[in-house]
């Protein structure tokens, strides 16, 4: 058997020290969650949508985004196709009559520059990732960068990344067979496999319990996630590989 030794993923962690300006979006005074990613199964962008308008009744001042991209798709098909998914979950949890009465979601599809998404991160204050199953999860693992709130699936990647109640909040649930997945390829994403499936419940009671934290257990948090990232800077990762590698 070859021998086989880890290495973590790295970036430039400076972007994430420069100081964004917010985008302009309705969020001021309020407290936004938000998802940045592709849209498709594996992201379980369902379970995130339903979470939220359970858990928080409209007048709440909370917000979610969600930031997506598809390939193959134009932004405006891809925001009548993520406002038509959302409308569907928040018909089939039939919590007002009105569906008027539902919060709605701030929903981006446009391609936006590299900053600007960093700009994103600086306007937010959790990141919500309910995915079934992550390799890394870079925008989550961004935002924890940019001293942002994390609540992630407690699977895959985010168990190297995040350290639960310490720099971030992992959700528990089940491992299930895979279902309905197809963006992947053909011998990938069969229910011979099996994924992470996020409890909505636990993942409600986690979004409920972030926003009502006292801003100092809060920033307490923030802070622990923004010096983690150190460890997955070039230089610190580099070393590693020079040493794994032997190398003087």
């Amino acid at each position: 058997v070859t021998p086989t030794k880890h290495v973590p993923h790295t970036f430039d962690t400076s972007l994430y020290k420069k100081d964004y300006s917010r985008l302009n979006l309705p969020t001021q005074n309020r407290f936004t969650f938000y998802f940045i990613g592709e849209m498709n199964q594996r992201k379980h962008l369902s379970a995130l949508i339903q979470a939220f308008h359970i858990e928080f009744q409209p007048h709440e001042p909370v917000e979610l985004v969600i930031k997506v991209n598809k390939f193959g798709m134009s932004p405006e098909q891809l925001a009548q196709e993520l406002q038509g998914f959302c409308n569907s979950i928040k018909e089939n949890l039939r919590l007002y009559k009105d569906p008027n009465r539902y919060k709605p979601e701030i929903i981006i599809t446009v391609n936006v520059s590299r900053e600007d998404l960093l700009r994103l991160h600086r306007t937010c204050d959790c990141f919500v990732l309910p995915s079934y199953g992550e390799a890394w999860g870079v925008p989550a693992w961004e935002a924890m960068a940019m001293g942002n709130l994390v609540i992630a699936s407690a699977t895959g990647a985010m168990l190297d990344y995040i350290d639960s109640e310490r720099n971030g909040f992992l959700v528990g649930g089940t491992m299930e067979p895979v279902f309905g997945q197809h963006e992947t390829f053909e011998e990938f994403g069969t229910s011979r496999e099996l994924w992470f499936n996020i409890s909505v419940l636990q993942l409600m009671r986690t979004m409920r319990r972030v926003y009502a934290m006292d801003k100092e257990k809060q920033n307490t948090v923030r802070e622990s996630a923004k010096l983690s990232a150190g460890k997955y800077d070039y230089v610190v990762v580099g070393q590693q590989m020079k040493e794994l590698l032997q190398i003087n």
